[in-house]
């Protein structure tokens, strides 16, 4: 319709990789350089039908752990971006979604807001202050009760949630982000080196990125490894999730 910007084209419903492109834009070459610090990990379940009930079981489990946290989740298709927000906002999490048929002034309204969010959960905490630990193992994260997510949360509740495809992620070198995440989260893992890159660069200096992969995915976990920087491990998600935010001085 009138007035409707290109800002993320080539987002198709159930596309595969290969046939979503950014339109226009050139991949950043330094990213890999640049996010050095960001550490990866995989995280395993059981099959496809699982990575969504895991994926509502670690929010809830890292909500308890790091209360000031933002999250940006991302997926490959535009349905499974509806999925997730649906699923998602019935849980009681504040989710905002970036996909192909939003305006540009729509999309910077929604910018905007999930950046004033990061801004105001981080104003009572500095995000290198250390919590206590806890200890969540990963079969425990599929078969959590519904009834847990009663528990009380310090730091203002849920965390926000940014949802996206690949197409519609972020320019950080447009000052769309104007503080990297400290979690993103591939619910689809990427398949191209130039969208693993492109998600990289979206997190934060000592943040983290975590691969959803099913049982049938397992071997896309070589392909991730190949997408980081030399030297640099997909490691397993541990079971103490401070770990996840604790910088290793090798």
């Amino acid at each position: 319709g009138r007035g409707v910007a290109p800002t993320c084209r080539g987002e198709r419903r159930r596309a595969g990789w290969s046939s979503t492109v950014v339109m226009g834009e050139k991949t950043p070459q330094k990213d890999p350089d640049k996010n050095d610090s960001v550490r990866e990990f995989y995280l395993a379940v059981g099959n496809t039908t699982m990575k969504l009930p895991t994926l509502r079981n670690l929010l809830q489990a890292l909500d308890a752990q790091e209360p000031n946290l933002c999250a940006l989740i991302v997926c490959s298709s535009r349905d499974t971006l509806d999925e997730l927000a649906s699923a998602l906002t019935s849980g009681g999490y504040e989710c905002s979604v970036l996909h192909s048929d939003m305006h540009s002034g729509w999309r910077k309204a929604v910018l905007d807001g999930f950046n004033e969010e990061g801004r105001r959960r981080r104003g009572s905490k500095g995000d290198d202050e250390g919590v206590g630990e806890a200890s969540v193992a990963p079969d425990h994260w599929e078969d959590a009760r519904d009834d847990d997510a009663s528990a009380p949360v310090t730091g203002g509740g849920k965390m926000p949630i940014l949802l996206s495809s690949d197409v519609c992620l972020p320019r950080t070198t447009a000052g769309e982000l104007r503080r990297a995440v400290r979690l993103l989260i591939s619910f689809d893992a990427p398949t191209r080196r130039e969208d693993h890159h492109l998600r990289a660069a979206c997190v934060s200096s000592g943040g983290i990125l975590i691969n959803v992969l099913a049982a049938n995915e397992a071997s896309m976990l070589k392909s991730l490894c190949s997408f980081t920087p030399a030297g640099k491990k997909v490691e397993e998600l541990p079971l103490i999730l401070s770990d996840l935010f604790t910088v290793k001085n090798d």
